[in-house]
């Protein structure tokens, strides 16, 4: 049997900028998702206000973290703070779900 060498070349890698991005852009769908399901829901009008609220919410967490993320990805600056700020939902998301879990 003949022996397969492997591939030798560079190794592609992925810039922080496109990992920002692919966050940002990942966060940008979530964000629409609860959006139109908080404004447009056939939930009970007994708990229509929750799911507005929650619209509302995730607009707010979008704003402040998301969306200067990708601007900054965008203009190329600040590249670590953005990435930071498109990691801040996911590691808080992860907080909350193990907190709750650990104070069962």
């Amino acid at each position: 049997m003949k022996r397969v060498e492997p591939v030798r070349g560079p190794v592609p890698t992925l810039s922080l900028r496109h990992i920002v991005l692919a966050m940002g852009l990942l966060e940008t769908a979530v964000w629409a998702l609860l959006v139109y399901n908080g404004l447009f829901s056939g939930s009970d009008p007994a708990t229509r206000g929750i799911d507005h609220d929650v619209a509302i919410l995730a607009t707010g967490i979008f704003a402040s973290t998301a969306a200067p993320a990708l601007l900054l990805a965008v203009s190329r600056k600040w590249l670590r703070l953005a990435f930071a700020l498109a990691l801040a939902p996911p590691a808080s998301l992860v907080a909350v779900v193990l907190w709750s879990i650990a104070t069962g």
